[in-house]
């Protein structure tokens, strides 16, 4: 009796396509469901990646505002050192010698050059730095005044090109390593320096 009522319905072709519908309807309806619920996550991503890229762009828009401060900070700091240098020179290739008298090698060197100077001119002097591949170290002097200062710089032309003793400005670290790459890049007779301020010729580097 249940073969021949199973028999009946599945030859009843249009309860099979009722049903074959309505399994459909509900696979369909499923699928819906899933993409919907799909779609909602694809937009809840969509947002955190936006809020995420807003994000970012601030951080960069603020670390390239701290990075311009700091290097406004360094440039003034720089400015700021070079010009208490103002008043300073630096002397180079002086052979150096036990219990030496660093004033009054500065004060023979200005006869030298046939620059007059003062003893009470000169602020302070002395060596400065380390002796490097059997050079003499540095000898930086202050002077009192800024025209006696460049008396005694403009005196080193009388020094000649065969004389190893040379004379320069007391540059800051930072200047000085622009001087240099400005040197490598341009050539030595090139460039100079006047009151800590780097020039090619008659241009300001």
């Amino acid at each position: 009796m249940v073969k021949s009522i199973i028999a009946a319905i599945l030859s009843d072709t249009n309860f099979i396509e009722k049903i074959v519908h309505s399994v459909i309807a509900k696979v369909k309806e499923l699928v819906e469901s899933l993409m919907a619920i799909q779609d909602e996550k694809i937009s809840e991503l969509e947002d955190k990646i936006t809020q995420l890229e807003a994000s970012l762009t601030d951080q960069n828009l603020f670390v390239s505002k701290l990075e311009s401060s700091v290097k406004i900070l360094k440039d003034k700091s720089n400015h700021l050192e070079q010009y208490g240098r103002l008043d300073n020179l630096r002397i180079h290739n002086v052979p150096e010698i036990q219990d030496e008298n660093v004033h009054n090698i500065v004060m023979n060197l200005a006869t030298q050059m046939k620059v007059e100077l003062h003893s009470h001119s000169i602020s302070v002097c002395h060596r400065t730095g380390q002796a490097k591949n059997g050079k003499p170290r540095q000898i930086i002097v202050k002077f009192c005044a800024r025209s006696e200062r460049n008396s005694f710089l403009y005196g080193r032309s009388t020094l000649g090109s065969s004389n190893p003793v040379f004379i320069s400005e007391d540059l800051t670290k930072l200047n000085m390593d622009m001087l240099i790459k400005a040197k490598n890049r341009l050539g030595s007779k090139n460039v100079f320096t006047r009151n800590g301020k780097i020039y090619e010729k008659q241009m300001k580097i």
